[in-house]
């Protein structure tokens, strides 16, 4: 970036923003603490990452590691905050269409004892309009610390809409796979994996099944408990972004391990991008699929893809490096 002091100086990081302004029913789950506009297409904001979240620093001890997953969560709030910015209605339901973050090199091998203070520089580069309003937007993310040292450059594109409309596509998405409206029953629980073969130490934590090799490529059911509070901070009749995000990390996670030939606990996300192609429903089953594009210099790089009914939820390309 680096952020200037004079852009910051307002900012604080005395305690987390009002819960319903990232779509957080919980405190524990908010990871922003302030705003402050520069401009009419930049917001810098503060904010921490979590030093012993039940899920989010669930991954090789104290003190933690700087990983993919919290800096993806910080970027996912941020977005409310910058749509918000751009006058968004306050009931308005959003869609998060891609998402992608590269964490810093030396960021990999960093660890935080104490709190993490961010400083996070979100610059609107495009808004989707329609009938001169604003429905979207992509952005560019840079956090860094709030002394300055580089984590994660990071994008997002998301857009908005009405209840109403919501819930015309929540309904078409339903009927296409045959569903009443409302999910009736959640999809069968999957024989999870042990959590140390995708890096997790809490069992609670993993969402695909066991995995098995097919024409070159790993595949692992997906199911995640939607009273859990990490992953589903309030109830949503629906899979969550975050919750996809989660499932293509673990089976990239279990598929670098392999083709490294190292421990899952000794594997890093060093990159990873997403993009969400349609919405991911409760009560269907879920398989996630992984190939490996690569596996040069040390490092693994794969390509993983969330499906239901043979319809592609979403596709993500991640590299992953031993540390």
């Amino acid at each position: 970036m680096s952020t200037s002091a004079e852009m910051t100086r307002n900012l604080s990081w005395e305690r987390p923003i009002v819960c319903g302004r990232v779509h957080k029913t919980s405190v524990g789950e908010v990871f922003i603490t302030d705003t402050e506009a520069v401009g009419p297409d930049r917001l810098i904001m503060a904010g921490e990452l979590p030093r012993s979240h039940y899920y989010f620093n669930d991954t090789d001890g104290f003190p933690p590691r700087i990983d993919v997953m919290p800096l993806l969560e910080v970027c996912r709030q941020g977005c409310y905050l910058l749509a918000s910015h751009r006058q968004a209605p306050d009931d308005a339901k959003y869609v998060l269409r891609s998402i992608d973050a590269r964490i810093d090199d030396d960021a990999l091998d960093a660890r935080y004892a104490k709190p993490q203070r961010l400083l996070i520089d979100c610059e609107i580069v495009r808004v989707f309009e329609r009938g001169g309003v604003a429905r979207g937007m992509e952005a560019r993310v840079t956090i860094e610390t709030d002394d300055g040292a580089p984590l994660a450059i990071a994008h997002e594109s998301f857009s908005w809409m009405s209840p109403a409309a919501w819930e015309q596509l929540r309904q078409r998405n339903r009927d296409d796979h045959g569903l009443p409206r409302r999910p009736t029953d959640y999809r069968p629980s999957i024989d999870a994996l042990d959590a140390p073969a995708i890096g997790r130490e809490c069992q609670r934590n993993v969402v695909i099944g066991t995995v098995s090799r097919q024409d070159g490529a790993f595949r692992a059911g997906v199911a995640a408990e939607v009273m859990h509070p990490g992953l589903f901070d309030h109830y949503d009749d629906h899979v969550p972004g975050m919750v996809q995000l989660e499932a293509c990390r673990q089976l990239a996670t279990w598929g670098a391990a392999e083709t490294l030939g190292t421990p899952a606990h000794g594997v890093a996300i060093a990159e990873m991008a997403t993009g969400f192609t349609a919405v991911g429903e409760l009560d269907l089953d879920m398989l996630a699929t992984a190939t490996v594009l690569s596996d040069d210099a040390g490092a693994a790089r794969l390509a993983v893809e969330l499906s239901q009914a043979g319809a592609c939820l979403c596709r993500s390309e991640i590299s992953a490096v031993p540390r």
